[in-house]
């Protein structure tokens, strides 16, 4: 009863406590977790070495993580553009049926799983799989931006829904398309151990560059915002003025 309990945890308890004082911190860490999967099993030197290694593995591909992070950034831009500043803009200067129109801009995000197979399939040998689409997807991206940029507030104000409509479905055609070039790539891009850190660089990156080109833009595009926080530490904007403009 009471004097066998008693005598098993004297027996459990010194045992622990060497394992506890001769062991590091990460070690230690090791040794729980294969306990927790292995229980009838002793770790090895061996098994907690290979851990260790697997934990630290991740510092191997940091530079293709940052890579991962930032095509993503790239790609969340012009989707912020689309789905959060754009229709807040022009919900002022246009109807209900409007918007409605307007929200078909977004369809090609939901519809690349259609052409995901010839983006997978179709490359240049010479260029690579999938910088064969990254790279020209980012120049006509930056080109169609580039172009439009001193049409869009033209449009937003005169209300021409139809033509933010196209550009707007090109702009997130070509996100779409990039998503699918930049998920595959991630997927030999980062060792087998650290495949599942590539949903964390999407997260990452997709949230800020939408947050940058949605939350960040709207801010300083509102003349009462950059003129109450941003002039008095900056000698821009002039008065009447904000920071960015579409």
């Amino acid at each position: 009863g009471l004097r066998q309990r008693v005598a098993a945890a004297a027996a459990v308890v010194p045992r622990d406590a060497m394992r506890l004082s001769g062991a590091n911190a990460h070690e230690h860490e090791a040794m729980a977790q294969f306990e927790n999967y292995h229980p009838m099993i002793s770790p090895t030197a061996d098994d907690l070495t290979a851990q260790h290694a697997a934990r630290e593995s991740w510092k191997t591909d940091r530079a293709g993580m940052l890579l991962l992070v930032l095509l993503y950034f790239l790609q969340g831009i012009p989707m912020g553009l689309v789905f959060g500043s754009l229709p807040f803009l022009v919900r002022e200067h246009a109807s209900y049926t409007q918007l409605g129109v307007f929200s078909l801009s977004s369809y090609p995000y939901s519809l690349k799983l259609l052409w995901s197979p010839i983006v997978d399939s179709t490359f240049l040998p010479h260029i690579g799989r999938r910088k064969s689409w990254i790279v020209p997807v980012q120049l006509c991206s930056g080109c169609l931006m580039l172009f439009c940029g001193g049409l869009i507030e033209r449009w937003v104000v005169s209300g021409r829904v139809n033509h933010l409509t196209i550009l707007c479905f090109l702009l997130i055609l070509l996100a779409a398309t990039q998503d699918i070039a930049v998920d595959g790539w991630a997927l030999t891009m980062l060792s087998r151990e650290n495949v599942s850190y590539a949903s964390t660089c999407q997260s990452l990156g997709l949230t800020a560059g939408f947050f940058f080109s949605f939350t960040v833009f709207l801010a300083l595009n509102n003349v009462e915002f950059c003129q109450s926080y941003i002039a008095p530490w900056l000698s821009a904007p002039a008065a009447g003025e904000a920071v960015l403009s579409l």
